[in-house]
């Protein structure tokens, strides 16, 4: 009897830890939607994060007139590192490092590492999804 009583609390242990793990790893970061940042040069940059894991971004560069020219779109994916992180790759063969976004705020994605132009910027939500 007493045999029974434990295993049963141990799978019950087991079971409720699963769940809580399984909810832990579906409430990551909030980092769908679309988010902008501007430069010291005042070049524009976009990342576009979609809910299946993958992310478009691109770039308007500031003429000395005030035109932009537009690079990409470019794909890439994205995963979860921890609770407030996503690391953010480029797509293709071999896939290169876009960079560590961190949220300081539920507005606001701080980047770190990736390409040197957006490294340590801070990008707003323009459009949540």
């Amino acid at each position: 009897m007493k045999r029974v009583v434990v295993v049963t609390v141990a799978l019950g242990v087991t079971l409720t830890l699963g769940i809580f793990y399984i909810l832990w790893e579906r409430s990551g970061p909030a980092v769908v939607g679309i988010w902008k940042s501007t430069d010291e040069f005042r070049h524009e940059h976009f990342f576009e994060f979609h809910g299946d894991g993958t992310v478009t971004w691109w770039d308007r560069d500031r003429a000395h007139d005030g035109t932009f020219t537009t690079r990409g779109p470019f794909n890439g994916f994205y995963r979860q590192k921890d609770r407030d992180t996503v690391v953010a790759e480029t797509g293709g063969f071999p896939s290169q490092p876009l960079g560590i976004l961190t949220l300081i705020s539920a507005n606001e994605l701080k980047q770190n590492g990736g390409h040197t132009m957006r490294d340590h910027l801070v990008y707003r939500r323009v459009i949540a999804e």
